[in-house]
């Protein structure tokens, strides 16, 4: 007591309270992760009971519930994620169905409500040594049964945030099939403008999983810093053509505003996947780092996007998408961020994929049981046609179709035939 005392009088209570802090620092890491283990149990033990009972497999229930994804059109049937409402007789059921549609399906749209006659199974899947493990993608999901349908009722569409922006995907969609003929350049063109894979054929995909070029429809880093360029571009612009030109950090603020607004647009567009998400995460740091006057190591805002991607979903180590995003900025960070000075282009072009490569390739073994060989010549070709010549017009094409539905048409024809042209260059 009497040292406290004298250690008030001399250094202040500031002092003392920080030495008592200090004195415990050795345990702050492992309360830290004490509390991960603990956040990732609970949404764990969240998760499990928040799946169909074994009893009810291979029954048939009366359920109401919200179409809650873009309706995926296949030859024989049609596949949605269905929200199931918080009902009595739901009480049983889990959250989040994964229903097929086999014959005589209506037009189906996001947002709207059913109410659906299921014959009901658990998440299972079928063991695949070679192959994606479906039961593994349906926990990461959150998906806890399966539901086949055998009639339904509409009842009202769901005014739910969610399901206007569903609505807004596919109302894009619907613009791109209408003004693209090609089926080629339509998959290719929804896949880059919101993550929508289901209008690609499957030679399409093997061909890019072949060239380890199937990251580039993957909305990730190099999209949404795209569309953050031409946000703060379009910022620039408009804050020059206000009478409010030169009043201090307005422009600096408004043009980054300007970024992040498009970036996040973009990003909900596609869905906010795992590889989305970590980029405009990544793009809020460094922008808000630049708003205060802040320098901000590149590693700092990539931790800061992993601890938030695992906070607000601990499943997310369960897909591959998690792994390949973060694992590939890693690369890009170690080899540019510490080195000084300016190289040719072609030289950055070299080291950013020789880096991506060597990182990525023991994972894709790993994760996928292959990799490809050519994939190095491949990305050289693939990663600034895709980044100058398909992905800016699919985003012009996105932004004006609500205003020329002509221009938007030309734009995308324009990012349809150069994809069309990389993939006869990748074939």
């Amino acid at each position: 007591r009497r040292h406290t005392r004298w250690c008030v009088r001399s250094r202040g209570l500031g002092d003392v309270y920080k030495r008592q802090v200090l004195r415990f620092a050795c345990l702050r890491w492992l309360a830290l992760a004490l509390l991960a283990c603990l956040w990732s149990l609970w949404n764990f033990q969240l998760r499990l009971e928040d799946r169909l009972d074994p009893e009810l497999a291979g029954q048939i229930l009366s359920v109401t519930g919200t179409i809650a994804s873009l309706p995926s059109d296949f030859d024989e049937f049609v596949r949605f994620r269905f929200e199931v409402s918080p009902t009595e007789e739901a009480a049983r059921l889990p959250g989040s169905l994964l229903v097929y549609w086999y014959q005589d399906w209506p037009a189906l749209s996001a947002g709207q409500r059913w109410q659906l006659e299921l014959r009901l199974k658990p998440p299972w899947a079928s063991v695949n040594f070679q192959g994606a493990d479906r039961e593994r993608w349906y926990f990461a999901q959150g998906i806890g049964g399966i539901g086949i349908v055998r009639q339904g009722v509409i009842l009202r569409d769901s005014g739910r945030i969610s399901s206007v922006v569903q609505r807004m995907r596919e109302g894009i969609r619907h613009k791109v099939e209408s003004l693209v003929s090609d089926k080629r350049h339509q998959g290719i063109i929804l896949a880059l403008a919101t993550a929508d894979r289901s209008g690609m054929a499957h030679s399409d995909f093997r061909l890019l999983t072949l060239t380890g070029t199937s990251h580039l429809l993957a909305i990730s880093g190099l999209h949404i810093g795209l569309a953050a360029a031409a946000g703060l571009w379009l910022g620039r612009i408009s804050i020059w053509l206000l009478p409010v030109a030169g009043l201090g950090r307005g422009p600096l603020l408004s043009s980054l505003g300007g970024g992040f607004a498009c970036a996040f647009v973009y990003a909900t567009l596609a869905g906010m996947g795992i590889s989305t998400l970590r980029a405009l995460l990544m793009l809020l740091v460094l922008l808000a780092a630049i708003a205060s006057s802040r320098s901000i190591h590149a590693f700092r805002a990539w931790v800061i996007a992993l601890a938030a991607i695992l906070l607000i979903d601990p499943f997310a180590p369960l897909g591959a998408g998690f792994w390949f995003s973060f694992l590939a900025v890693a690369a890009l960070i170690a080899v540019f961020v510490p080195r000084t000075g300016i190289l040719p282009w072609w030289k950055n072009l070299l080291m950013a994929q020789a880096a991506v490569m060597l990182v990525l390739l023991p994972v894709s073994a790993a994760w996928y049981g292959a990799f490809s060989a050519i994939g190095f010549l491949a990305n050289l070709i693939a990663i600034p046609w895709v980044s100058f010549l398909v992905v800016p017009f699919v985003l012009i094409g996105v932004a004006t179709v609500g205003l020329s539905a002509k221009l938007a048409a030309g734009v995308w024809a324009i990012a349809g035939h150069a994809a069309g042209f990389l993939m006869i260059c990748l074939e």
